[in-house]
């Protein structure tokens, strides 16, 4: 029993995944290398060797396969080590181990059926006239389940049924496999006018729609590529694949997950996401950068004409697209709302996993269109990356009064109208009194600014607040306040400038003296 489960554990669970939830896996398969997790490491001298499924530390000197591993990371006995991997990958190792290598039998054999199959002429057929290359097809170990006797023969295998096989008869077959090479599932499309389109055999034997991709095991065969495109069909893989391009994987009908991500993490350093150029697949793509920016991968978007999908597109075409596939973050900040809180809750999934380097070009992005200087993002003191904490406001009372005044005078805002949003210098508090003195209500204001909630609070705070008898004339007040002390940095700014404009510095000043003035008389 414990040699079945050990077999079984060892079928099922790549090392690298395993070890990649503990630490950073670089380089290239078949040697993996990062920094060990089992001790206290300073430079990388973790190995792992994915094709023997071993790891070995030069600093610690530990080493062993994915069970001795988990044995040693996680503290646990042997006999532990197999519960923990089992539980982890839904595997049954007390239920009936020895239905698992049935399993694995009967989808054996019946790969081999679907690809000798002698009835390949009809499909054949239909899959040139679908524009699709037959020998990319054959190398994914794609075929077709003819109804003929042999098939009858294998389907009385109860376990085949039980993943549903016996649907897939006439239809076009995509293996889904196992890190070992062991089909573990399929995905069957219909050549003829049948609904569903697409079935797929069921969740089982490490089979899972949200966890598997199509063309992941051939891809990661492939060396020439330090990046994979990640598509969502079947025929969009063989499409990539006829471009020259051959690590492309495919979610096949499902969004991409964390689970999907990890494995993609694991293997390559950059993804390029080539999906329908259509809503569904921009949805899809946005939904999809933050995701992969998570695992710590470099994004790429691979931008297709409207309609059009990888394997509609001209293979010359779709070439070229990858080839010039924009950053991740460019294509997010295509959308980016004006609103500055709208601006940070859409870019704050990606910001706290992109790299240092990307970080400030996304900021230059940012500043040109919010119309913020790029100064706000430099931080060169601490030397740490820019984040949108720029944005949080500081204590400003004079700005507290006037958007209180807005807030429940608003009938009285022409008192203030001399007051130019341009001589607000924080840009939360800018937003707001621009959109009070709109006449946008505050409750709204305030759910708009949840992603700063210092500043929601205020806002929530100054809500129900009331204010002085005397209020218009505290406003009017704060208003010259904030407009003088605008105008003192503009003098500052042109005496500074070459060649100095004294008329310039004399207007403003003699402005700057009249509101001071104006304070003294209230």
């Amino acid at each position: 029993m414990e040699n079945r489960a050990v077999e079984l554990i060892k079928e099922t669970c790549a090392i690298e995944d395993i070890v990649g939830q503990y630490t950073r896996l670089t380089g290239s398969k078949p040697q993996l290398k990062g920094m060990c997790p089992l001790h206290k490491d300073n430079k990388p001298s973790f190995y792992v060797n994915t094709a023997k499924g071993v790891f070995f530390c030069h600093g610690c000197h530990k080493g062993g396969d994915v069970i001795s591993f988990v044995q040693q990371i996680e503290k646990i006995t042997f006999p532990e080590a197999i519960s923990f991997l089992a539980e982890k990958y839904g595997l049954d190792i007390e239920g009936a181990p020895k239905e698992f290598f049935e399993i694995k039998n009967s989808l054996n054999m019946l790969q081999k059926h679907i690809e000798q199959s002698s009835e390949m002429d009809f499909p054949e057929i239909y899959l040139h006239e679908r524009g699709v290359d037959v020998e990319e097809f054959i190398a994914h170990g794609c075929g077709y389940l003819p109804d003929n006797q042999k098939t009858q023969d294998l389907l009385r295998c109860k376990h085949l049924r039980k993943l549903g096989i016996h649907r897939m008869v006439g239809r076009i077959m995509f293996p889904f496999y196992a890190n070992t090479g062991t089909p573990i599932g399929y995905g069957a499309r219909t050549i003829e006018d049948e609904t569903p389109k697409y079935i797929n055999s069921a969740n089982a034997n490490g089979f899972n729609k949200s966890e598997c991709l199509f063309g992941l095991a051939r891809s990661k065969k492939q060396d020439k590529n330090d990046f994979v495109v990640i598509v969502e069909g079947y025929l969009d893989v063989l499409a990539v694949n006829e471009t020259g391009v051959r690590t492309c994987v495919a979610t096949c009908g499902t969004a991409l997950t964390d689970k999907h991500a990890k494995k993609l993490s694991n293997i390559w350093r950059s993804a390029i996401l080539c999906m329908d150029a259509d809503p569904a697949g921009r949805d899809a793509v946005k939904r999809a950068i933050p995701i992969l920016y998570k695992h710590g991968m470099t994004v790429f978007v691979a931008e297709l004409e409207e309609g059009e999908d990888p394997h509609s597109y001209s293979r010359k075409h779709l070439a070229l697209a990858i080839q010039e596939a924009r950053p991740g973050y460019d294509v997010l900040l295509d959308d980016l709302p004006s609103n500055p809180f709208e601006a940070a809750s859409q870019l704050r999934p990606i910001l706290m996993n992109i790299p240092v380097e990307c970080k400030y070009v996304i900021f230059d992005k940012i500043g040109a269109k919010l119309g913020l200087p790029r100064s706000l993002f430099d931080t060169p003191s601490t030397g740490m990356p820019p984040s949108l904490d720029i944005l949080v406001v500081a204590s400003n009372p004079n700005m507290d009064y006037l958007l209180m005044f807005l807030i429940h005078s608003h009938e009285d805002s022409d008192a203030i109208c001399f007051l130019s949003p341009s001589d607000i210098k924080d840009p939360w508090y800018k937003w707001a009194y621009t959109e009070l003195f709109d006449g946008k209500p505050v409750a709204e204001l305030i759910t708009l600014a949840k992603d700063n909630p210092s500043f929601a609070a205020n806002l929530a705070k100054l809500a129900n607040t009331q204010p002085p008898a005397d209020f218009a004339n505290i406003a009017v007040q704060a208003a010259c306040l904030v407009a003088a002390d605008s105008i003192g940095k503009q003098i500052y700014e042109a005496i500074h400038q070459e060649p100095t404009d004294f008329n310039l510095i004399k207007q403003l000043q003699k402005r700057r003296l009249n509101l001071i003035k104006s304070v003294n008389v209230f």
